[in-house]
């Protein structure tokens, strides 16, 4: 049985990296929808599995907006998967979301361990990684991706306290 979960988990990675490349090669055309975060968060949830060493919390407010639901699935997976990696499978993960200013404001918390001031600036650029598996190019998609949305992408983080994405895009209300 051991066997067979190691072989599903590499597996996993496989498919998780292929994906990355073809993100990132190949990038979607936009297809904007009515949709709402609760509902990209929902189907993002449901595809990742969260151990429950895991506290994870969701926003409480749901933002109905005007957006590529597909391609915006792709960034929470990566940034939660992420977060995931980040807590080692056991912390806490804090989503949350506000509209200021015509500009919804998405933030992805962990509670891990932080980057190195002189890691953050690069985590953007493509093939940049500090994981044995990683391909460099999660966080090179979820920056192009924000940006094909009229938006930005931003981190903050510090060793020892947690990371901090933000994710704000431009507030299309329903059409």
């Amino acid at each position: 049985m051991e066997m067979y979960e190691r072989m599903e988990r590499a597996v996993e990675r496989i498919t998780y990296q292929i994906d990355d490349v073809l993100n990132f090669v190949k990038p979607r055309m936009s297809s904007l929808k009515n949709t709402s975060l609760n509902e990209i968060l929902a189907s993002v949830l449901a595809r990742i599995e969260i151990p429950k060493t895991v506290v994870m919390t969701t926003p409480n407010k749901n933002i109905e907006f005007v957006g590529d639901i597909i391609s915006l699935e792709i960034v929470f997976v990566n940034l939660i998967t992420n977060a995931l990696q980040a807590i080692n499978n056991s912390g806490e993960i804090t989503i949350s979301a506000d509209v200021k200013n015509e500009k919804i404001i998405i933030k992805i918390r962990d509670n891990g361990p932080g980057m190195p001031s002189d890691i953050v600036p690069k985590i953007f650029d493509p093939l940049f990684t500090t994981k044995q598996t990683g391909t460099g190019l999660g966080l090179t998609s979820c920056k192009t991706i924000i940006e094909q949305h009229g938006g930005h992408i931003e981190v903050e983080s510090a060793v020892g306290k947690g990371t901090t994405f933000v994710v704000i895009l431009p507030y299309r209300r329903i059409m």
